[in-house]
């Protein structure tokens, strides 16, 4: 979850250092998930191998926006509004999301998992002079890729 503003009081910095504790898990997950499909999109898998992995797709549906101002004391709050309101923002923000994705659900990714959850220091697949160590598979066949 990203947040504008640089927690400065105690109560905040111990609910960033928690969001930030939390999602490190997720993040390390989708790295990974983000790394075997750079090997699978530059066909660099020994042929040995290639059939232990598939491309999926991945979407992600944020809530950052809808849950930006929930204090840290919401984490404790069982109040049955609460978790109605809670229950309602999720359903608004997947209806968003359905509105713009829909269509691409079963065809295309709708989170650049490299751009979002590899930071900008990898270099893997990439020569001393920025350009891709690897060629795509449509590139190899003559077909231009976008």
């Amino acid at each position: 979850m990203e947040r504008p503003e640089t927690p400065t009081t105690a109560p905040e910095i111990m609910n960033r250092l928690n969001e930030i504790s939390f999602n490190s898990s997720l993040l390390k997950e989708m790295r990974a998930i983000a790394f075997v499909k750079k090997l699978v999109e530059h066909d660099i898998l020994k042929d040995e191998h290639k059939h232990d992995f598939k491309d999926v797709l991945v979407h992600s549906v944020r809530a950052d926006e809808a849950l930006c101002d929930l204090s840290v004391a919401s984490k404790f709050d069982s109040d049955w509004d609460f978790l109605t309101m809670l229950r309602d923002r999720g359903r608004e923000t997947m209806a968003s999301w359905l509105d713009e994705h829909f269509d691409d659900i079963c065809v295309r990714d709708t989170v650049a998992l490299h751009g979002e959850f590899l930071n900008s220091n990898t270099r893997l697949f990439e020569d001393k002079h920025g350009n891709h160590r690897h060629r795509h598979k449509e590139a190899e066949s003559g077909k231009k890729t976008a």
